[in-house]
């Protein structure tokens, strides 16, 4: 057969007759369960881009790129000369063109040796994001000063690919979106757990390396596949919002009603803002995130010394969010009474206990709940994650006795609270939990529960559940990340030390997790 460059000729090997085996990709699931099933929770869709079942990975496809070494073992040091970016798509099973075909083994100076093949892959496949097809002429739509990286035509998460005439391993650059409904998951594919081996055409068993990429592959036997295990390389970051109207005072009878309502808020976090995926990992199952990008930090050192090097800002302002939680001025002059009454009517039946603050995202004829999709930190001089939570809100009453103001009163507050955890890790998601009564707001980081575990082909890594050890910092205290301050803390405030909360599967240890309460006084 004749192994050519996926899109151009300068590269080509002349091997022995081929037995007509093509390389193919379809499913691994663990427990060898050959059959897709999908279990989640009552009414949990995936946010938009987001590998959480069957039907999404179906959806959106996934990226191949493969380097033929000869008998060579991959270095990192060729082009991906037998696929680049390959783009796998789902028809009765995972398919591909043009097909492409193991190479056999050849004779080199009269000795038989073994031709290799090594795959890495990616998820989701750009295109079906709304990416363009990308300019692989060379350094044509580069990527700032990357003239390795080509454009796939999207402004924020995949936003370039290494280019067909890059020499390296295979990278995708990912920028985190302002917007949640801009944001989509990465995902990168390996070797899956407990598989460490597989059978050849000549019956020889090849090792493989579990939460590696499958490199060094000689040809596989008839009806066998490169199965992918595809591992969440983000991490996931929800805002839900809980209301206690238990003090309100609130007297059905003679129409007094109280609603909390966001105004806007924002999140900032020191992560990176942009980074690329090196699909060949060296620690298995770990993403390998390199070319780190922060926001920078411009402004007071107090800023510098919470966050460190930079940060990611995520302002959330009322576009973003939920309309039963969204700010407005019931008492506007400019309203008809029938439209006051009508609006709050609104907000007031659907004020449920538990909502998330992002607005559903719309997908065709359907929505899905909102989320930020965030680049772990990898920075070993960072040992925890700094989160500084901004929010203004209004505190809104309806109460027929307040002639003078329309029979409304609305309040605005705005705080801020920083707060110090555990670092977060990829393939984890975290809900960041804001409750609200009428003179306190507290905070509660935790596990996202919001997937059981889910079966199908080819395996994508769950969201791990997680519980973080977490460290609250109250108002007006600084923090420090590579500075112990806590000897030097004002006597008149008090540090909460929270030790660690364990987790098991048959705890639900959430309810009884402290939290810390920032009194409005």
């Amino acid at each position: 057969m004749i192994i050519t460059s996926g899109c151009s000729n300068d590269d080509s090997y002349t091997l022995e007759p081929d037995i007509n085996i093509p390389v193919a990709f379809n499913t691994y699931v663990e427990g060898g369960n050959n059959s897709s099933s999908i279990s989640t929770r009552a009414g949990e869709v995936a946010p938009v881009g987001a590998i959480q079942n069957v039907d999404r990975l179906q959806q959106y496809g996934f990226g191949v790129f493969s380097y033929y070494t000869e008998e060579n073992n991959y270095a990192g040091n060729t082009r991906a000369n037998f696929m680049w970016d390959q783009k796998i798509v789902y028809s009765n099973g995972w398919t591909y063109t043009p097909l492409r075909y193991w190479p056999t083994e050849s004779t080199r100076n009269s000795v038989v040796v073994q031709n290799l093949l090594s795959f890495f892959s990616y998820a989701p496949f750009y295109e079906a994001l709304g990416g363009t097809a990308c300019d692989v002429t060379g350094n044509t739509n580069a990527v700032s000063a990357q003239n390795f990286m080509v454009k796939t035509g999207a402004n924020n998460g995949i936003v370039a690919i290494t280019n067909n005439n890059y020499a390296g391993d295979p990278l995708v650059l990912y920028k985190v979106a302002q917007s949640p409904s801009e944001h989509v998951d990465l995902l990168w594919g390996v070797v899956p757990s407990g598989t460490t081996s597989y059978q050849d055409a000549s019956g020889n068993t090849v090792a493989l390396t579990p939460g590696r990429p499958y490199a060094n592959m000689s040809q596989q036997s008839r009806n066998s596949n490169v199965n992918f295990h595809f591992k969440h390389a983000l991490m996931r970051i929800g805002l839900n919002v809980q209301c206690d109207y238990s003090g309100t005072g609130d007297d059905a009878e003679n129409g007094i009603q109280t609603l909390f309502l966001f105004k806007e808020a924002s999140i900032r976090i020191n992560t990176p803002n942009s980074a690329t995926l090196n699909l060949n990992n060296t620690v298995a199952n770990t993403p390998l995130w390199q070319n780190i990008g922060y926001q920078t930090i411009v402004g007071e050192d107090d800023e510098t010394a919470v966050f460190g090097r930079g940060k990611t800002t995520l302002h959330i302002d009322s576009a973003f969010i939920s309309p039963s939680l969204r700010d407005f001025d019931y008492g506007s002059n400019s309203l008809t009474t029938e439209e006051k009454n009508s609006k709050w009517s609104f907000a007031y039946t659907n004020k449920e206990n538990t909502r998330n603050l992002l607005k559903d995202v719309a997908v065709g004829n359907s929505s899905v709940p909102a989320y930020y999709m965030i680049i772990p930190d990898t920075c070993t001089h960072s040992p925890r994650t700094v989160l500084e939570i901004s929010a203004t809100y209004s505190i809104q009453i309806r109460d027929p006795r307040l002639v003078l103001t329309n029979g409304f009163t609305r309040q605005l507050i705005t705080r801020n609270s920083t707060l110090v955890l555990e670092k977060f890790q990829a393939g984890k998601a975290y809900t960041i939990n804001i409750i609200l009564s009428r003179n306190k707001m507290e905070f509660k980081v935790s596990c996202d529960d919001w997937q059981e575990p889910i079966n199908y082909n080819p395996d994508v890594d769950l969201w791990a559940e997680t519980t973080p050890d977490y460290i609250d910092l109250h108002p007006n205290i600084g923090y420090l990340p590579y500075v112990t301050p806590w000897d030097n803390e004002a006597s008149n405030r008090s540090l909460d030390l929270h030790p660690p909360v364990g987790y098991s599967n048959s705890v639900e240890p959430w309810e009884n997790d402290p939290i810390r309460t920032i009194d409005f006084k």
